[in-house]
């Protein structure tokens, strides 16, 4: 009592015991608990209580607190779930990010071969190494390649040792470009090579006959057939190839002539916004 008002009970919730060791366990009641008391192993459960009141503060549970085992299993169920739905995502990530994926990343990379191995690249296309260019049959194709829409380089000295004391290294838009050779004391140079990075493919060689897309690809170490580029194979990757921004069998991509002014585009995965139709030769 106090003020002669008589002290409203407190409210108290019901308590269920739980083994900390089995949380599977069946919950142990106990019906009853002191004000702001607490133990391990014991967890708050809402129910309704009576209001009664005693001198201690102790008051009697008289709804029956729902069964824990049930949520626990319900709990740690959802946790094994949020698990393997983590792990399939990483997983999807991982997979996204090698191969053909649309993860962004940096852009695929296929350096040209070095300088020694220059020779008997040439001659594995069907070509003959020179000590100098041959200017009798002078054509400039250009070649694109995508991958997941990203551009890969096609690189400078194709072709060309850049060893050899004859070959000229210059500037190009930033980029070392290889060449203005006078003439090598061995041969130094295939008929069909590339200068820089812009993509532009030179065929200078004293025959006036056309090289080939596959010969390229021989000569920059790359494999290409008619299902693979590289370790891209259909039919589980996607890969289609264009000339002048028209569709063609990728199957005889590696027979494409490379005449004069020839835009080809070779597209591994999702294709880039736009197709290439055309180049700039200008400064071939």
């Amino acid at each position: 009592m106090v003020g002669g008002a008589r002290q409203q009970p407190r409210r108290c919730q019901p308590w269920v015991g739980v083994d900390p060791r089995d949380p599977l366990a069946p919950p142990r009641r106990i019906s009853k608990w002191r004000w702001g008391a607490d133990a391990r192993g014991v967890r708050r459960l809402s129910g309704s209580i009576e209001r009664g009141s005693s001198e201690d503060g102790v008051y009697q549970v008289i709804s029956k607190p729902r069964d824990t085992t049930m949520s626990v299993r319900r709990i740690l169920l959802g946790c094994v779930v949020v698990a393997v739905v983590g792990v399939t995502s990483t997983a999807s990530a991982t997979a996204r990010s090698s191969g053909a994926s649309s993860t962004p990343g940096p852009a695929l990379q296929w350096p040209a071969p070095t300088p020694d191995r220059v020779v008997a690249l040439t001659e594995a296309a069907g070509l003959t190494a020179e000590k100098k260019e041959s200017l009798q049959h002078h054509v400039h194709a250009h070649l694109d390649v995508f991958v997941d829409g990203k551009r890969v380089v096609v690189p400078a000295a194709i072709g060309i040792k850049t060893d050899d004391p004859a070959v000229k290294h210059y500037p190009v838009d930033g980029h070392t470009a290889y060449g203005r050779i006078d003439g090598c004391n061995t041969p130094c140079i295939s008929p069909l090579h590339t200068h820089d990075v812009s993509g532009i493919l030179h065929t200078e060689s004293a025959t006036a006959v056309d090289n080939t897309l596959g010969q390229v690809f021989t000569e920059w170490d790359v494999k290409l057939t008619a299902d693979c580029v590289d370790t891209y194979c259909t039919p589980g990757d996607r890969i289609a190839v264009y000339v002048n921004g028209r569709k063609q069998p990728f199957a005889d991509a590696a027979n494409i002539a490379l005449t004069d002014h020839k835009e080809i585009a070779l597209i591994i995965g999702r294709p880039p916004s736009r197709i290439p139709k055309t180049a700039d030769f200008s400064q071939a």
